[in-house]
C-alpha cells in the first residue's frame, strides 16, 4: 500500500506542477481563469472524499479504490486531446472526482492491516516513504513539460495512477463489507 500511495503521491504533485503552467504558458488562461480551473480540481475532490470514504465503509476499500485509480488515469488521457473551452473544464473537474478522496481510503486500508497498536508509526512510514517517493515527481513532470510538451507529461501521470491501480488489483486487501448489524 505504501508504493500505492507513492504513485499516486507522485501523480497529484505532477499534476498541480504542470497544470497551472500549461494553462497559463500553452493556452493563455488569465489567473483567474486558472485558479478556477484548479480550484474546480480540489474542490471536486473535496466533496467526493466522504462519499468515497462512505462508499469504501460499505464495499469495501478495493472496490472502490481499483476503479477510482483507474478513472483517474483515463481522466488525465482524456484531456491529452483538450486545450479549450468547456470540455477542458469540465475534465479538469471530473479529474477531481477521484484524485483527492482516496489518500483517506489508503489509509483505513494501512490501518486495517497493521491495527492499533502501531498505527502512528505506520502511518508515520508509509506516508515518509510516499512522500520521499512524490518528491522527485515535480521535477520529473516539469522536464518531462518543459522538453517535451504537456501530452508526454499527461502520460506521465496517466501510468503513474495506472501501475498504483495494477498494484491495488494484485494487492491482497480482506474483503470489508458492512453487515445489517453495523449499519
Amino acid at each position: 500500500l505504501t508504493v500505492i500511495r507513492g504513485l499516486r503521491g507522485m501523480s497529484l504533485v505532477a499534476l498541480v506542477t504542470v497544470l497551472p503552467l500549461y494553462l497559463a504558458n500553452d493556452l493563455g488562461i488569465s489567473p483567474f481563469g486558472r485558479g478556477i480551473h484548479i480550484g474546480l480540481l480540489i474542490a471536486i475532490g473535496l466533496f467526493a472524499k466522504p462519499i468515497a470514504g462512505f462508499c469504501s465503509d460499505r464495499w469495501g476499500r478495493k472496490t472502490i479504490l481499483v476503479p477510482g485509480l483507474v478513472w483517474s488515469s483515463v481522466m488525465a488521457l482524456v484531456l491529452v486531446p483538450l486545450d479549450q473551452g468547456v470540455g477542458l473544464t469540465i475534465s479538469i473537474a471530473l479529474l477531481g472526482v477521484f484524485l483527492y478522496p482516496d489518500q483517506p481510503i489508503l489509509t483505513a486500508a494501512t490501518l486495517e492491516i497493521i491495527g492499533t497498536n502501531v498505527s502512528a508509526t505506520a502511518l508515520g512510514l508509509a506516508t515518509f516513504a510516499s512522500f520521499i517517493m512524490a518528491s522527485a515527481s515535480p521535477i520529473i513532470a516539469g522536464f518531462l513539460y518543459q522538453h517535451y510538451g504537456m501530452d508526454l507529461a499527461l502520460y506521465y501521470i496517466s501510468a503513474l495512477l495506472a501501475a498504483a491501480a495494477l498494484m491495488m488489483v494484485l494487492i491482497p486487501l480482506r474483503s470489508r463489507a458492512i453487515t445489517s448489524s453495523e449499519s
